[in-house]
């Protein structure tokens, strides 16, 4: 893992063996152990690939007393052994499939799909990048216009008017 990630605190054993009670599995190990150290942790910026054309990031690891409530939000568009242990960019979520040996999924809230960007969770942690908005780079006509709404420009002091 080459993002940092500062210790946020330990989830407490109550809370991990409420979520595996609920799905019917064991965690991975290396999943708890990441609980002892990480729970609810935030990450420096960072980036994954999600197959070969898109990406996004982790904005939050949620604590493992939050996960069955976020759980009941999409319960019914992940498979039934899913559950989500962060926060992705833009309102979607990364999941760790236990009925597919605890492989990594990445689920977009728009279109409901699933896609697998890791076979396990040190894998997953493994493909954190560090975001630098040096490597962003845009081809000449690639933007053809953009909007900041009005408001925002006034928040931030930036208003002509």
């Amino acid at each position: 893992m080459s993002v940092r990630i500062n210790k946020s605190g330990s989830a407490s054993e109550t809370d991990v063996a409420a979520l595996e009670a609920f799905l019917g599995v064991e965690l991975p190990s290396e999943y708890k152990i990441f609980l002892n150290e990480y729970d609810g942790a935030i990450p420096e910026p960072n980036v994954f690939s999600i197959g070969n054309t898109n990406d996004s990031g982790v904005n939050g690891f949620i604590p493992a007393q939050k996960i069955l409530i976020e759980l009941k939000g999409i319960i019914d568009e992940i498979p039934p052994l899913a559950f989500p242990f962060a926060w992705a960019e833009g309102g979607n979520d990364v999941v760790i499939d236990m009925g597919k040996d605890g492989a990594v999924l990445f689920w977009d809230h728009e279109t409901a799909e699933v896609t697998k960007i890791a076979n396990d969770f040190n894998e997953f942690l493994s493909l954190l990048l560090r975001f630098n908005i040096d490597d962003v780079k845009l081809n000449p006509g690639q933007v053809t216009s953009s909007w900041i709404d009005p408001d925002f420009l006034k928040e931030l002091g930036l208003d002509d008017s």
